[in-house]
């Protein structure tokens, strides 16, 4: 916290190339694809909040037996899978407010191709994200294996948005296409 409060206080800009802010749905792929860093580099997107970071913050009461189980039951409903996977209707649409929470322009959702839990709801998002104007870029991953959705594949999908929707150029045009079929 005292980096932070120092960057503040001294109007330290930390990532001085960010073009938009984006929310990242269904966060896997960030981890194992190093999309994070890729996206912040070539295209200035910054990751501000992802999927995974938005549990963990539930308060269980343990003094109480009852109200441990339902804190518990809380939990389970509101982790990250059950919430924004396969958790309904009013789960999935909970993007866009944490999308104004914290003030993103842009969404990116991971489309795992082996869940069918969201899949349904495709249609919902887009008519949303069109009827909010709001930039939403889906990118299929199989978590699984890297194979069947190959990262250049996945930045390629991002590449093709950013130049045909958003019309612009790349931070570091060297950074498009990328090398690593030998990535872990």
């Amino acid at each position: 916290k005292l980096i932070m409060d120092r960057c503040v206080s001294k109007q330290i800009v930390t990532f001085p190339m960010t073009r938009h802010r984006a929310l990242v749905w269904s966060c896997a792929p960030l981890y194992y694809s190093y999309m994070t860093t890729w996206l912040y580099n070539c295209w200035g997107i910054n990751v501000v909040i992802n999927m995974d970071s938005l549990m963990g913050h539930n308060i269980i009461d343990t003094s109480d037996r009852d109200q441990c189980l339902l804190d518990f039951a809380k939990m389970y409903e509101k982790g990250a899978m059950r919430t924004h996977a396969v958790g309904g209707y009013e789960h999935f649409l909970e993007v866009f407010d944490t999308m104004e929470q914290f003030n993103c322009d842009m969404v990116i959702m991971f489309d795992q191709v082996a869940c069918k839990g969201a899949q349904e709801l495709h249609g919902v998002f887009e008519d949303e994200y069109r009827k909010r104007d709001i930039h939403a870029i889906w990118v299929p991953h199989e978590l699984l294996d890297h194979r069947t959705v190959e990262r250049a594949e996945m930045r390629k999908i991002v590449n093709d948005y950013m130049f045909t929707v958003m019309g612009e150029e790349p931070l570091d045009p060297s950074l498009l296409e990328i090398d690593d079929s030998r990535g872990w």
